[in-house]
């Protein structure tokens, strides 16, 4: 099959993860109007959004990988760069946090020491610190373990030979599948109060370091053995179907398996989108404007989640679990996209007023 993304072209995962990003947020949205509507039993689509997830966030770390360049200088600069726009979105969650504890009639610090640490600490939905049980805000996890996945790769690519960094990289994933198999760690939530992810970005390191892998051999733009291809699929569909991965929480039902079955399922998506996705289609134009700025929608989705708190439109319980889920996403994508707007509207003025002090 004739390729239709050119692998020459400048932002050419840009529909994608702006197709990843929707997903995201569109299991967000399913889970937030089961809870409204207290459905016992999901519609199938809202189980397959939500069970997909773990395939989405390993297919965006493996494109993280692929656009991947190792640095010899400017390193922290990159590094302080992302950390601005945590800095940033933190301080809007905070904001957020004590905006939603005004209107609802309670005081303006309630939970707010549990989200700063929560921010800072990195947490999970399950981390408990001496007792506490912190707060998770919403997706940020992933933001600081790309992150901190980012420099920790950086810092592995100046190991010299590539057996030291293999066995680095993936010596210390097939360890924790190992262990976490062997002891029966499903269900126990290993890790999850140990500070700043450190499982969770060893396992993006690794899918990063693949996604680099896949580009310096040129992997996804040959010719593929329709066996090859057919096999790798069904593996993944196979432990799709029986496994279940949490990847924020550290659950992997099948152990390594999950984790195999994943970069599978990932690596065929992304072939998929490689030979089948046009960038004539007015749908590709859209999507590419959201992946362009999946690093800010990340974040923005993040507060909006803080601010309005969808769970506690019991309103929307009246119009049923489809209706409200509809009205919920579209609201959410109205408000990303706008917010998306005024910050580039922001930053244009910023540059003109520096083009303007320099002149």
């Amino acid at each position: 099959m004739e390729q239709k993304i050119n692998k020459n072209v400048i932002g050419m995962w840009d529909a994608l993860k702006g197709g990843l990003v929707l997903v995201v947020i569109l299991g967000h949205t399913f889970a937030t109007a089961a809870e409204i509507c207290q459905v016992s039993e999901w519609p199938i689509l809202f189980r397959l959004i939500s069970k997909s997830q773990g395939v989405v966030i390993f297919t965006f770390f493996i494109i993280s990988g692929y656009l991947f360049k190792p640095k010899k200088n400017g390193i922290g600069k990159q590094y302080f760069s992302y950390l601005r726009i945590y800095l940033i979105a933190s301080v809007g969650i905070v904001f957020a946090q004590i905006i939603h504890n005004y209107f609802s009639g309670t005081a303006w610090n309630e939970q707010l020491g549990r989200l700063i640490l929560g921010l800072f600490y990195g947490a999970t939905s399950h981390s408990v610190l001496n007792g506490v049980r912190l707060i998770s805000p919403v997706a940020m996890w992933f933001f600081l373990v790309f992150m901190n996945g980012s420099l920790i790769l950086q810092w592995i690519m100046r190991l010299k030979k590539e057996k030291i960094r293999n066995m680095v990289i993936f010596g210390g994933v097939i360890i924790f599948f190992l262990w976490y198999g062997l002891t029966g760690q499903w269900g126990k939530y290993p890790f999850t109060d140990a500070p700043l992810f450190p499982i969770q970005t060893g396992v993006a390191v690794g899918l990063m370091y693949i996604g680099y892998l896949l580009k310096e051999n040129k992997v996804l733009f040959r010719p593929f053995k329709l066996c090859f291809c057919l096999t790798a699929a069904m593996f993944a569909l196979a432990v799709f179907y029986y496994g279940d991965m949490d990847i924020v929480n550290n659950q992997y039902r099948l152990g390594i398996l999950d984790w195999a079955g994943g970069i599978c399922g990932a690596v065929t998506l992304i072939a998929v989108y490689i030979r089948i996705c046009n960038p004539d289609w007015k749908i590709i134009e859209w999507l590419m404007w959201l992946g362009r700025r999946s690093m800010w929608i990340i974040p923005i989705h993040s507060v909006e989640t803080m601010l309005i708190r969808w769970d506690e439109r019991q309103s929307l319980a009246a119009a049923g679990v489809w209706p409200a889920a509809i009205i919920i996403f579209i609201l959410r994508c109205t408000i990303i996209v706008f917010i998306c707007q005024v910050i580039e509207k922001l930053q244009r003025k910023i540059q003109i007023k520096k083009r303007k002090t320099a002149v």
